[in-house]
């Protein structure tokens, strides 16, 4: 086990600190909105609303920006210091505002010219939030900017914990209502609260990454020059980067406009089952991405192939040996799980059945929404971003047809199953292409790893299962904790044994441990 296994390891657990943070804050608004909302027409509205911000951050901010920047600012700094490194990189964050907010402007605009066209209570309230959600997209692509700057240089922290601002806003956004008079406690009204919950998080973020960047590198400088050489540098690995981001984020907003088609109930229930399953997803696969493209850029500056594999090889084990267990435990409980964090307030039984119903055909893709992340940074970090991009809009074509189909038959739970599917197929083609590029024979090396998890990965489904049959279905919260307590309890424990007894190396990695 060598010294760059025990810092990729190290490192992830660092930013899946931050990750697990904001992830149980997250659990806990999306508890507050089950409460407050349940499955109304108020809370799909603000989701497919919030899509669209959320798609140019995506786009200009932790997607392509991030894939671009990190490469670029990374072999800056090892060429012509930190200094001049830095100063590039203010100009091209300060390009990334002017252009991110000329494009808000324009959807502001164009979202106040379409709503007198949609007279349904859903489309009408998605088109009327709009125009307050997307300032929210400067701020945060702002922030995921300076981010990118700060993880090059190693700092991963408060990248990683920032997050937990938004959480806690709107948290305190949804139950904010409660306190006004019962009369204007409506659904539709408590719903702008969520609006200023999102916007005021996004302004306290951004003044917390300035701070940062001001601690480890220099003082921010807004100063737009569109000729500087690393704003051209960045441009164009960031161009077809956002193609390719932008191709899976199209396929989000596919989803949520479905969703929204079939119903309100579709529409909130694919949400809270999709909250669930990037919990583990954004613990380990978005925190080994963010730790291992600084790493993979590096090696690559120093025509380093191995350490590149290497990093690549590592990244894939501990991710996997992570999420599958996370597979097993869902697969069993999901049902007392959707229960225990939900099923209250606006929140029903049927509210519960559809969630559950839709986590079933996520389940599988949890590997694969993680590797996915990883995926690509072999590409990115040699600058390749056509390759991702090729693969990801065959994907998007896959995505839309295999949603018509399967919707048909198994509504938000086709949506489901047709994401899963296109990103196991991603991912199984940038393997493919990746060996073809570097050699070293990935699918090899993974293969037994890999096998051993999956068997233990079922020992601990088993365990779940076996348990949870012991426990009486009581409806009382002390049940519903027991429910899931002690069947994680049970599969954590058989999970960890049978590694161990399988000689599975990826523990000792992942805390830094030399077993010799």
């Amino acid at each position: 086990m060598n010294d760059r296994s025990h810092g990729l390891g190290l490192r992830m657990l660092v930013v899946s600190g931050g990750v697990l943070a904001s992830r149980v804050l997250g659990l806990m608004r999306d508890m507050a909105f089950a409460y407050v909302f349940g499955t109304s027409t108020a809370l799909a509205a603000f989701v497919i609303a919030n899509t669209f911000p959320n798609l140019l951050r995506e786009l200009f901010g932790e997607g392509a920006f991030s894939h671009a920047m990190v490469p670029v600012f990374s072999t800056s700094i090892e060429k012509e210091g930190e200094n001049r490194a830095w100063d590039g990189a203010c100009r091209v964050i300060s390009t990334l505002i002017l252009v991110v907010a000329a494009l808000t402007l324009a959807g502001i605009l164009l979202a106040l010219l379409l709503r007198p066209w949609f007279t349904g209570e859903l489309p009408n309230l998605t088109l009327t939030l709009i125009p307050w959600l997307l300032p929210y997209a400067i701020m945060v692509c702002a922030c995921a900017a300076l981010a990118a700057a700060l993880n090059s240089v190693g700092r991963f922290a408060v990248p990683a914990y920032s997050q937990t601002i938004m959480n806690i806003a709107l948290i305190a956004a949804a139950f904010a209502p409660a306190l006004l008079p019962q009369s204007d406690v409506a659904k539709s009204r408590a719903v702008w609260f969520l609006v200023a919950g999102v916007l005021i998080a996004g302004l306290v973020q951004w003044l917390v990454h300035l701070r940062s960047c001001g601690h480890h590198l220099q003082p921010f400088k807004f100063q737009v020059d569109f000729r500087h050489p690393m704003v051209g540098r960045v441009a164009r690995l960031m161009a077809p980067a956002m193609v390719g981001v932008g191709v899976m984020q199209i396929n989000i907003v596919v989803d949520r406009v479905l969703a929204g088609w079939l119903g309100a109930l579709e529409t909130t229930s694919l949400y809270y089952s999709q909250r669930l399953i990037y919990l583990p997803v954004g613990l380990f696969g978005v925190a080994m991405g963010i730790v291992a493209l600084p790493a993979m850029s590096q090696a690559w500056a120093r025509q380093q192939r191995q350490d590149m594999l290497t990093s690549l090889d590592t990244a894939f084990r501990q991710v996997l040996f992570l999420t599958l267990p996370a597979v097993a435990l869902l697969s069993a409980l999901r049902y007392p799980v959707i229960s225990l964090l939900f099923e209250r307030g606006g929140f029903t039984e049927e509210s519960t059945a559809a969630t559950a119903w839709a986590m079933l055909f996520y389940l599988p893709g949890i590997p694969m929404f993680a590797c996915a992340k990883i995926a690509v940074t072999p590409f990115y970090a040699r600058h390749d971003t056509r390759t991702p991009v090729r693969v990801a809009t065959l994907c998007m074509g896959l995505n839309l047809i295999l949603n018509l189909i399967l919707m048909q038959f198994l509504r938000q739970g086709g949506l489901a199953l047709a994401t899963s599917i296109c990103s196991a197929v991603n991912v199984l083609t940038l393997l493919i292409l990746t060996t073809r590029h570097l050699g070293g024979g990935v699918f090899g090396k993974l293969f037994k790893p890999v096998a051993k998890m999956t068997v233990a990965a079922a020992l601990a489904y088993l365990a779940a299962v076996i348990v949870l049959r012991q426990l009486p279905p009581e409806p009382t919260l002390f049940a519903r904790l027991l429910q899931v307590a002690l069947p994680t309890a049970a599969a954590g424990a058989v999970y960890l044994a049978a590694t161990l007894l399988l000689a599975c190396r990826e523990p000792w990695e992942i805390l830094g441990v030399s077993r010799q």
